[in-house]
C-alpha cells in the first residue's frame, strides 16, 4: 500500500503542478492580451486626436449649442402654457445640429470618429427626429439568444417582451446546453414625447456621453472622471 499511496501522492502532485502552471499560463497570456489592447486603443485615439480641430471641435460646439438651447425649451414650458412655439424652436435648433452632424458625415469625416461616437451620435439624431411627433414613449432592445450552444440576436420593441426579456436575462438554467440563456446587450429609448420628463432624461444622458466620447479623444483617458 505504501508505495501505492506514494505513486498517487506523486500523480496528484503532478496534477497539481500542472493545473498551476496552466493558470499562470493563462493569466499571462491574458495580461499580454490586455496590454496589446490597451496599447491599440491609445494608438486609436492618438490616431483621432490629429482630427480634433476639423472634426470633433465643431461637433462640441454644436452640441453646447443645442444644450443651450434645451435650458431656454425647459425654460419656456414652465412660463408658457402654449407649448407648440416651443418645441418647434427647440426643433429649430435641432436642425442646426443634425446639419452640422450630417455635414461633417458627407465630407467623410465620419471615418475619423471612434466607432463609440459615432455609433451614439446616430442613436442621438435618430432619437431626436423620431421624438418630434411621438406622443408615447418606445423603447428597442437588442437580445441575444442562446441554445443547444448557439446563439441569435434580435431586436424587441415591445414593452412587455422586453421585461420578460430582463427578467429572464437575470435567471440561470442547469443544464445550460439544454435551456436557454437570455442576454439584453441594448436596451435604449428610441422616441419619446417631446414634453415628457423620459424626453428629458434621455436627452441629458445622450449628451453627457456625447462629451464623455468626445473629451476621451481631446483630454485623453481621464476625461470620463
Amino acid at each position: 500500500m505504501t508505495p501505492l499511496v506514494a505513486a498517487l501522492g506523486v500523480v496528484l502532485g503532478a496534477a497539481a503542478t500542472g493545473f498551476a502552471t496552466v493558470v499562470a499560463a493563462n493569466r499571462k497570456v491574458r495580461e499580454v492580451e490586455l496590454a496589446f489592447l490597451q496599447r491599440l486603443q491609445e494608438n486609436y485615439l492618438e490616431n483621432a486626436r490629429a482630427y480634433t480641430q476639423g472634426v470633433y471641435m465643431p461637433i462640441a460646439t454644436a452640441l453646447t449649442r443645442l444644450s443651450a438651447e434645451f435650458g431656454k425649451y425647459q425654460s419656456e414650458l414652465e412660463a408658457s402654457n402654449e407649448s407648440a412655439p416651443a418645441v418647434a424652436r427647440f426643433y429649430e435648433a435641432v436642425g442646426s445640429f443634425t446639419e452640422v452632424v450630417k455635414d461633417l458625415q458627407d465630407r467623410g469625416a465620419a471615418a475619423f470618429l471612434t466607432t463609440a461616437l459615432e455609433g451614439e451620435l446616430e442613436d442621438f439624431i435618430a432619437f431626436l427626429e423620431a421624438s418630434h411627433d411621438a406622443t408615447t414613449t418606445k423603447r428597442r432592445a437588442t437580445v441575444r439568444l442562446s441554445i443547444f450552444g448557439m446563439s441569435i440576436e434580435g431586436a424587441l420593441s415591445s414593452p412587455t417582451a422586453i421585461q420578460q426579456a430582463r427578467l429572464m436575462s437575470t435567471l440561470r438554467y442547469l443544464p445550460a446546453l439544454f435551456m436557454p440563456r437570455v442576454k439584453v446587450l441594448k436596451d435604449h429609448v428610441v422616441a419619446a414625447d417631446p414634453l415628457s420628463d423620459v424626453f428629458n432624461m434621455e436627452f441629458v444622458l445622450s449628451v453627457n456621453r456625447l462629451r464623455v466620447l468626445i473629451k476621451e479623444v481631446t483630454l485623453g483617458a481621464h476625461a470620463s472622471r
